[in-house]
């Protein structure tokens, strides 16, 4: 699958997200980026630092990035830590960075 291809595959995901509950949304998200493999993973990292996202959306994005764990994810997420202002999605961000059981997330 083309990169192209796949973000418009998050962005039907993101634009169906009022439809869809938490679990789904990221088992979805999930399902993509595992078919997609690399290309998937660096759309994922896209998403995650998007900041015209909605916060329910970006919080979804974070989960999703957390049940992965791949290691791509995590500088990232430690941006969003690092500077988003909503209290929520650092939250989130937060959240997803401890699900990774690797040294590496607290560096």
């Amino acid at each position: 699958m083309e990169k192209d291809q796949i973000i418009d595959k998050i962005e039907q995901v993101i634009a169906a997200s009022g439809k869809l509950n938490s679990d789904q949304f990221t088992s979805i998200l999930e399902g993509i980026v595992k078919k997609s493999g690399k290309e998937g993973e660096m759309a994922i990292v896209k998403f995650i630092t998007e900041m015209n996202l909605a916060a329910d959306i970006r919080i979804n994005i974070m989960q999703t990035a957390g049940q992965i764990q791949n290691p791509i994810f995590l500088v990232p997420l430690k941006k969003v830590l690092d500077t988003e202002p909503n209290i929520h999605i650092k939250k989130a961000a937060a959240l997803a960075i401890g699900k990774f059981n690797n040294q590496k997330a607290l560096n």
